[in-house]
């Protein structure tokens, strides 16, 4: 159960509070930092902190009384303080600690902590990894420099919203509210239920900022009339808002002489926009993106400081805190697994915003930290209708999934255009072979498509294995470089640098010769028909009285999970393996990644248990009943801990050792080669299973700055857990024979 601790717990006498160590430390209690916390128990950090300034969780949410949230999170209605409370009662049931009425002080880029409270008084912490979650600010009339005396009775709409819900105070009787975002709007009908009179809502944009449902509910339900275009160009009054006096704005946003209007008030109130609250990560050191006056961030919302992580407001504002909770979550979610020793390298891509469009969140891409997709959020400038938007991807990190998915969504409209720009690819699973094969057919007349414009430079197919010497290869893929002498030699330098470092060719080849190349980045596991050399039909008698060592790849709860199990008889290693996939998504896995998953059921190549998601309770039961099902002696489980702590558990409750084995290029590459070369020698054999080849045909390397090689999910062709499954149960077996000097079989590990 979560420790809850507060500040102001009366103590006379305060010792020193050594350093502390935690797995993760989040900063704020807010919606962010309760589902940042929660996600980082439920992927394996087992301490966990929370750090809020203020008295109790919760955040902004406590002052929002009205309706409106968790639509998308839980598919109900709640109020600010019942959403807040969902996600405090998650956290009370893991064993996260928190800390309130406290302030952090500083962070350093080390991960280390400084904070301060009444109780404690100066506390420095260490953290395996960090998440800010500090939320934002509202913007002041300092902020926005508006004109005219300066009385009392000028509010920010959230502190005017505090004042009113929690503290019960009314702030005024007749109100003119600056700005129309969502918590303006939402005052505007506070103020009125309280019995004020709000004149006006003024807008300086030509359109509302706030969601149309609460125009709607706010402003039209109440005749609450709405001034686009407008902005107060004075304030008048002594002691108190005495008049207030807005005038039409032009579309350079300056005030149009002769456009005066006066209203008699006693109150303004400001929703004039957000400010990320950063001042620690300023501070730390973090590089922060002016656009959105937040962190630069990766996919998995990780800062440019390793284990440094941001999410919510404290990035950028969002509309909904729906949002902020599944951003937090990501983030709590990645900082857990860099807690425990996971990291992302590899390829990065830049996203780059053009025009109409202000900013994006992630700012970069990790290739290899990408699973199936990356969300992508950003902002327009400006109200746009019959617009598509076009993702132009020059370096070739596409999957087939988001162009089919924004085709989908252009279906109705009319005259609808959209832009495919892109680079080769350093292989042939990647969305642009389709693409690319349509164009030339189009071009050479074979297929009939209007409206298709193709635009193709690559070099002719007798030119390609000339690259390293013939110029016309650079002339054919770069036609400005024809008549760019510096751009041409550049491309020839960097050709050179391709010639002498093979790490550099995949990039030049693919880039700048659009041709595809295979290198060290990406390559192929093994030839799918060497692996077919090593099938054998299945023998229950030859496992009898077999030690051996299990291998469980525990995916995600919808995806596919596998259980391989090993042993070594004569100089051969033999293996069984088994997958296993949700009954309710046989349909759009066999369709999604061609594979005839309903064959292969009834062949016993794989199961189906679970509907919707994976019956962990029979991945348990199974390899529990491995013993008495075959008669083998099982020497050790290994696991991956992602999503695996609870099935451990429950499997060391019954006796079996677990082995953790980190999924790090220095722990797999061992394995990975040996399982290699065995299949090569023939010195491999596994009984017959149809799913497992097309996992070995899926299956792509990486290679670290250490020349270490292992099967990289993320850049497979498809699903590959029954390889990794079985490359984690070689891994037990090898340090066993490694460890073992009695047994009679030597590895050797280069």
């Amino acid at each position: 159960m979560a420790e809850f601790k507060s500040s102001t717990i009366d103590s006379n006498a305060v010792e020193a509070v050594p350093t502390q160590v935690f797995d993760v430390v989040v900063i704020g209690g807010g919606p962010a930092g309760l589902a940042a916390a929660c996600a980082a128990c439920e992927k394996g950090a087992k301490k966990v902190l929370v750090i809020e300034r203020d008295k109790e969780l919760g955040g902004i949410l406590n002052q929002c009384i009205h309706n409106g949230f968790g639509l998308h999170r839980f598919k109900e209605e709640l109020t600010g303080p019942e959403y807040a409370g969902r996600f405090i009662q998650l956290l009370r049931q893991t064993k996260a600690e928190v800390m309130l009425d406290t302030m952090v002080v500083e962070i350093t880029a080390d991960r280390r902590i400084c904070c301060i409270n009444t109780v404690d008084g100066y506390q420095e912490l260490k953290a395996g990894a960090v998440v800010l979650a500090m939320g934002c600010r509202e913007r002041t009339r300092g902020a926005i420099a508006i004109p005219g005396d300066r009385p009392a009775g000028i509010f920010t709409a959230g502190a005017a919203q505090r004042y009113v819900n929690m503290e019960g105070y009314m702030v005024g009787r007749r109100v003119v509210i600056l700005g129309s975002g969502d918590i303006g709007l939402i005052m505007a009908r506070r103020m009125t239920l309280e019995g004020a009179k709000v004149l006006a809502c003024v807008e300086l944009c030509p359109y509302s900022n706030g969601l149309n449902r609460n125009i709607v509910q706010c402003l039209n339900d109440y005749n609450i009339p709405l001034y686009l275009s407008h902005t107060i160009t004075d304030i008048k009054g002594r002691e108190r808002v005495e008049q207030v006096v807005i005038s039409r704005v032009d579309e350079a946003r300056r005030p149009i002489p002769g456009t005066e209007q006066t209203f008699d008030c006693d109150t303004v109130l400001l929703s004039v926009g957000l400010i990320p609250e950063n001042e620690l990560t300023r501070g730390a050191g973090i590089p922060m993106d002016r656009r959105t006056n937040g962190a630069v961030v990766y996919e998995n919302m990780e800062t440019m400081a390793p284990g440094i992580f941001a999410c919510g407001n404290v990035v950028h504002v969002h509309d909904l805190v729906d949002f902020v909770s599944a951003e937090s979550e990501k983030a709590g979610a990645a900082a857990a697994r860099y807690a425990l020793g996971e990291e992302i390298g590899g390829r990065c891509i830049e996203l780059k915003n053009g025009n109409a469009v202000n900013y994006t969140v992630p700012q970069h891409i990790r290739v290899e930290g990408v699973d199936k997709l990356c969300e992508v959020f950003f902002r327009v400038n400006n109200v746009y209708r019959d617009r598509v938007i076009t993702v132009a991807d020059e370096a070739g990190a596409l999957d087939s999934y988001p162009v089919e998915a924004m085709r989908s969504s252009q279906i109705t409209l009319v005259n609808k255009l959209g832009i495919i720009i892109s680079t080769q690819y350093p292989n042939d699973n990647n969305v642009m072979i389709d693409e690319v094969d349509i164009a030339k057919k189009v071009l050479d007349g074979v297929l009939e498509k209007e409206n298709v414009f193709a635009l193709l430079y690559e070099p002719d197919d007798a030119l390609r294995k000339r690259w390293e010497t013939d110029d016309l290869v650079i002339y054919q893929a770069n036609p400005v470089a024809v008549n760019n002498k510096e751009v041409f030699d550049s491309i020839k330098d960097l050709r050179t640098m391709a010639i002498l470092y093979e790490n550099k060719r995949e990039n030049f080849l693919c880039k700048h010769c659009n041709i595809m190349y295979k290198g060290l980045g990406v390559e192929g596991y093994i030839d799918v028909q060497k692996v077919r050399r090593c099938r054998v039909a299945e023998d229950l008698d030859f496992w009898r009285g077999r030690r051996v060592w299990v291998g469980l790849d525990l995916s995600q709860s919808d995806d596919n999970t596998s259980v391989a199990m090993v042993t070594e008889a004569d100089g051969m290693i033999h293996a069984k393996v088994w997958g296993i996939l949700p009954k309710d998504r046989i349909e759009i896995k066999t369709k999604k990644e061609n594979v005839d998953y309903r064959k292969l059921i009834a062949a016993g190549s794989c199961f189906a248990e679970g509907e919707e998601v994976i019956d962990y309770g029979f991945v348990e039961r199974w390899i529990l009943g491995l013993e008495e099902k075959y008669g083998v002696e099982v020497m050790q489980v290994g696991y991956d801990r992602y999503n695996a702590i609870s099935t451990v558990q429950k499997l060391e409750a019954n006796s079996m050792e677990c082995v953790e084995v980190k999924q790090h290029s220095s722990v797999l590459h061992p394995p990975t080669k040996l399982l290699r070369e065995a299949i090569l020698k023939k010195e491999f054999a596994y009984d017959e299973n149809r799913l497992l080849e097309i996992n070995f045909q899926n299956a792509r390397c990486t290679e670290d700055t250490n020349l270490n090689k292992y099967v990289n999910k993320k850049r497979s062709a498809g699903k590959v857990d029954m390889v990794v499954s079985t490359i984690i149960a070689v891994y037990l077996m090898q340090q066993a024979m490694l460890d073992n000097s009695e047994l009679d079989w030597g590895i050797q590990v280069i």
